[in-house]
């Protein structure tokens, strides 16, 4: 008995973007399944949020495979994962108190002392919002749409016609600004 021959992964990528059949990126999901769930149980330190993520890169897979050429898959599947990880943590982000807010003893002071975590996140969301309007404007409305509507650096790039290294840029100065404002108060 002679084993199956090992087909290339760019192979079963032509042959799904060829076919749209599911069972080659099954296959070829079935080959880095252990890595991507490492990689998603680094970066989001949850069994069960790794796990949904694990699965939601299959269903990626579907989607951006039939739009992109990848050359060397491995490579862009870890990006590919750790961008997911990096979407869903900010999302996940929304909900928890900024560690930043309870380490900052002046404004916790500030706070009634029956203050519910609601009403601390919405005196941190209006503080932002205000030095939003004093930082540059580039970089206020890279940080909205990256933060708070959740855009990736290409769609950032898409919607404002900013190049991708622009976008980073006024995305890294938007946040120092934006820190030292907030640790002036």
């Amino acid at each position: 008995m002679s084993k199956k021959p090992i087909v290339p992964d760019n192979e079963l990528i032509e042959m799904y973007r060829n076919s749209h059949d599911v069972k080659y990126i099954g296959e070829l999901f079935m080959r880095y399944h252990h890595l991507i769930s490492v990689i998603c149980l680094k970066h989001l330190k949850n069994q069960d949020d790794a796990q949904d993520t694990t699965m939601d890169i299959f269903e990626v897979l579907t989607h951006d495979l039939k739009k992109h050429q990848v050359k060397q898959f491995k490579a862009w599947i870890m990006t590919v994962t750790k961008n997911l990880c990096y979407k869903r943590l900010r999302k996940s982000a929304h909900l928890t108190v900024d560690e930043n807010m309870l380490k900052d003893e002046g404004a916790f002071m500030e706070m009634e002392a029956g203050a519910s975590l609601n009403e601390i996140k919405e005196t941190q969301l209006v503080r932002m919002e205000q030095y939003l309007e004093e930082i540059p404007a580039d970089q206020s409305q890279c940080l909205k749409l990256f933060f708070l509507e959740n855009k990736s650096y290409q769609e950032i790039s898409d919607q404002t016609g900013m190049t991708l290294n622009e976008v980073k840029s006024h995305l890294q100065n938007g946040k120092r600004n934006l820190r030292i404002r907030m640790e002036k108060t």
